[in-house]
């Protein structure tokens, strides 16, 4: 290890993300006990680098530790998985920069092989060598995989979302031994974490693993109530110890204070244009977000960020849209949903990013700052801090994950101010017996409930800090019993041993069909969602091809679009397209026959899109500049690692699969039944394929993917695919 063995964890920890630890992430790595019983709950708040904190823990017990043996009771993989696209985006970037400055400051293999090869990144448009074909080919590496949790759990549950059903097994075995699974910001998880529990359990009592795999549970509302399922009757995961007094006095003495607003009775400032690009809300809905956006203008600190987090995209848009008719004395205004293509999506995150950045170097003087109206999508995991908070009433797990946005450093003291809102329902029902966007009446009326009680104790004490407000909070009885139950997971359905018994089947049934994993991965969405993307062509034929001039669908032209009002959209003159990849062209398709998970081709005349807006569904608004239609994916029916190799005998290959199978055992360190059993099927394993004698088997070569091939003749994919296929 040479002089990565020498040195502090302090001084590994400054090498990597250029400050030094907290306490507690120091804990988390060094505290030899805790960190080798496996799975944990750990509850810090936001704003204090939990992500640095377990990045580093494996990276320092698993890669540099100077114990070898300690080293070796760890798992080899660091499985990051997280809710939602922009956190993974975020996770990659910085633990490249992290792997980058340790690599570049301790010479290691292991850090130098990971900062090659990792992160790895597993979500949906994510398509390439490093993704797809590496990771899984060197199962004796360290790796460290970031995905979203519909890609890592289905692949855990043997049915790899985006995957060849030839590779479940392989990411099944993988993912379930030599793991340490992070499950970050879980209260966004819904099926998921109670999977992830299930999942764990499995591993560490009922069926066991060849190898350990632990999992650490991460969010600022940790609650244990998804692991108190029939199954789990003994073994529990413990609770990573964290005190209040381990914050850091400038984050402790953060202020937050909080008022529920309401429009005033006098009307609003008058307007410099009208909006156009979404659907206006009517009656008392558009006066009070009319009211709402003059209030924003009128509170925005010049210099600093103004955030405003609804419940739905369509609020959102409002909100904005009403904002962008209004003098805001040279402030930036952005909108961040999930209903934008991933290219202007990415130019607000950036813009969002940049000026985060300018005012952690303090060089916002005479910037006239941001106001960012955003859904969930930044209601965890962003690393912001605004001056002024203007969130829409949620579950209370919600509202501290938007509050955690708010003074986040606690260098706003002075002007920070949080303001609760609730925009009118126009229904004959109770706003308590109604569900809000994704959230379930129950959760928003206790939400409701405790945001109140909390704006009751700032107009008392308004110079309490954030944690000492929820202090007192905790002193009333019936605020306690309030705040367990709106921090207990909602139940949601989970896979049982029976269930993950039957996954081991990965051939289609009588249907033509496999088990469907999704309702414990993302649960049975009503709105689950279409892909959209738009071509410049006339929508009069039935086909488009076979001579498409065009690109391929690129991801990043992708717009996830509810399929309920894709539906919509489509029942007027509007025809959606979908590949059909057996003739290789381009077909109209019903409106009722658009499912979720589809990628349908609109005309570009047909609107529905907004560069600002993301998807708004009005046909006045279209994109101005789009190719003509291409083929679905030019690489659709190619593999490219399977058009490498060459001629090599069965006996040849089969004894280099089991020369290489008893390397990777030894190198794995697994029990010598089991490493036997590996070496002697990975000898056997193509002995079937060949003719009748054992003379000819011997002799008989292998081809190489596309060519002829005969009875016996079997593909390889090269040296490096050989090895470790």
């Amino acid at each position: 290890m040479g002089i990565v063995s020498q040195i502090k964890f302090d001084d590994f920890f400054r090498a990597a993300t250029a400050h030094g630890p907290f306490d507690y992430q120091r804990r988390l790595a060094e505290d030899e006990v805790r960190v080798t019983t496996g799975s944990q709950l750990i509850s810090v708040p936001t704003g204090l680098g939990k992500t640095a904190a377990v990045v580093m823990a494996w990276l320092w017990n698993r890669v540099v530790h100077p114990d070898v043996s300690h080293r070796n009771n760890w798992p080899r993989r660091l499985v990051y998985c997280l809710p939602m696209r922009t956190l993974v985006n975020q996770t990659r970037a910085n633990v490249s920069i992290w792997l980058g400055n340790l690599a570049n400051a301790f010479p290691n293999q292991d850090l130098e092989w990971l900062r090659e090869r990792s992160p790895v990144i597993l979500m949906g448009g994510e398509n390439n060598e490093r993704n797809t074909a590496e990771w899984d080919n060197w199962p004796e590496k360290p790796c460290i995989l970031i995905g979203t949790q519909d890609m890592l759990l289905s692949r855990a549950l043997n049915r790899g979302y985006a995957a060849s059903r030839y590779r479940w097994p392989v990411d099944f075995g993988l993912l379930n031994n030599d793991c340490l699974w992070i499950m970050d910001e879980v209260q966004l998880m819904g099926p998921g974490l109670w999977t992830s529990g299930q999942l764990d359990w499995m591993r560490q009592d009922r069926f066991g693993t060849a190898l350990p795999s632990w999992t650490w549970w991460m969010s600022a509302t940790n609650s244990d109530g998804f692991l108190n399922t029939p199954d789990r009757t003994v073994l529990q995961p413990s609770r990573f110890p964290f005190e209040p007094r381990e914050i850091p006095r400038l984050l402790l003495d953060a202020r937050r204070p909080c008022i529920m607003w309401t429009p005033p009775a006098t009307g609003s400032p008058k307007k410099v244009r009208a909006p156009k690009n979404t659907q206006p809300l009517t009656g008392s809905k558009n006066t009070f977000v009319s009211a709402l956006a003059s209030a924003v203008v009128d509170n925005h600190q010049p210099g600093s960020l103004s955030l405003i987090v609804c419940n739905t995209v369509q609020t959102a848009q409002s909100i904005h849209s009403e904002l962008q008719t209004r003098e805001r004395t040279g402030a930036n205004l952005i909108l961040l949903t999930s209903r934008f293509r991933k290219r202007d999506r990415t130019i607000n995150e950036n813009t969002l990013l940049e000026f985060e950045e300018l005012r952690k170097a303090e060089r916002v003087q005479g910037n006239a700052g941001l106001i960012c109206v955003a859904t969930q999508v930044l209601e965890a995991g962003m690393d912001v801090s605004a001056c002024r908070l203007w969130t829409e009433l949620a579950p209370w797990p919600s509202l501290v994950q938007r509050l955690g946005r708010l003074n986040r450093d606690g260098k706003a003291n002075d002007n920070a101010r949080a303001n609760f809102f609730e925009v009118p329902v126009e229904s004959r029902k109770s706003t308590s017996k109604m569900n809000v966007g994704p959230y379930s009446a129950e959760a928003m009326t206790n939400g409701r409930w405790l945001a109140a009680r909390l704006v009751d104790v700032y107009r008392d004490q308004p110079q309490l800090s954030a944690l000492a407000a929820l202090a007192l909070m905790q002193k009333d009885e019936n605020t306690v019993n309030r705040l367990t139950a709106a921090l207990q997971p909602a139940p949601e359905p989970f896979p049982r041993a029976m269930d993950l018994h039957g996954l081991f089947s990965t051939e289609p049934d009588v249907f033509g069909g496999f088990t469907d994993v999704s309702q414990f991965v993302r649960g049975e969405d009503a709105n689950a969602d279409a892909i959209v993307f738009w071509r410049d062509f006339d929508d009069v034929r039935s086909i488009l091809g076979p001579d498409l001039t065009g690109p391929a669908f690129d991801i990043t032209e992708g717009c996830a679009v509810p399929i309920h009002r894709l539906r919509k959209f489509l029942e007027g003159k509007v025809r959606g397209f979908v590949w059909d990849d057996q003739d290789a062209v381009w077909r109209k398709q019903r409106t009722r026959e658009i499912v979720p998970g589809m990628v349908v081709m609109l005309p570009r005349k047909a609107g529905g899109y907004d560069s600002s807006q993301g998807w708004t569904g009005l046909a006045q608004r279209y994109l101005e500049a789009v190719p003509p239609p291409g083929p679905f994916d030019e690489g659709f029916r190619t593999d490219s690692f399977v058009e490498r190799g060459e001629w090599v005998t069965i006996a040849d290959h089969l004894s280099d699969v089991r020369t290489e199978a008893d390397r990777m055992g030894t190198a794995l360190r697994l029990e010598t039944s089991v490493h036997e059993a590996i070496v002697t099927a990975a000898e056997y394993h193509d002995i079937g394929k060949a003719p009748s004698t054992v003379a000819e088997r011997a002799s008989l070569p292998v081809a190489r993917p596309g060519r002829t091939m005969g009875q016996g003749a079997l593909p390889v994919r090269g040296e490096s695919r050989s090895a470790h296929g």
